[in-house]
């Protein structure tokens, strides 16, 4: 795997909640998917497997960001393999079950991260929110000077993580 041991994902989601806003961090502490798609070809289609991030390694980035930013939340995310096809129920559905925001690619990193044993991290930045219908549009630089300014803090960690 060319010598690959630690990959962070830093990227966009869409919040399922009304109080979690465009430029808002999510540490996806693991992600709920379907089962089957890319991640059945690597366990088998009949097994749900638990698609979670490195503990420590998600911890260390939780602690940084919280100390640089103030509010970052963490938890669950839902990994899809479709451009904006949910809707409203879904939305809904997933929202009871707690699940933070909707992405498309945490599942598949931390899955194949534990299948091979690399260590593995999600930084999300909320682009948009599914619940009050609000954009990335509206709010384009300052999503741009967010997502900088937490790749570095990302760099920082995985600086001084690797370095151990």
């Amino acid at each position: 795997m060319l010598g690959v041991k630690t990959i962070v994902r830093l990227g966009s989601t869409g919040s399922v909640r009304e109080d979690i806003d465009i430029g808002d961090i999510i540490i996806a502490e693991g992600a709920s998917y379907y089962i089957g798609g890319t991640i059945g070809m690597y366990t088998g289609s009949s097994i749900a497997y638990a698609a979670t991030s490195d503990l420590e390694l998600t911890y260390l980035l939780y602690t940084k960001l919280r100390e640089r930013f103030g509010r970052v939340y963490r938890g669950i995310v839902f990994s899809s393999d479709s451009f904006y096809a949910e809707n409203k129920e879904f939305v809904n559905r997933v929202r009871e079950l707690s699940i933070l925001s909707l992405e498309m690619e945490c599942a598949t990193l931390n899955t194949v991260g534990r299948l091979r044993n690399i260590k593995t991290a999600c930084v999300l930045v909320v682009s948009d929110n599914l619940v009050k219908g609000s954009t990335m549009l509206d709010q384009l630089q300052k999503l741009s000077d967010r997502f900088r300014s937490v790749a570095e803090v990302i760099l920082e960690v995985l600086y001084s993580y690797n370095s151990e």
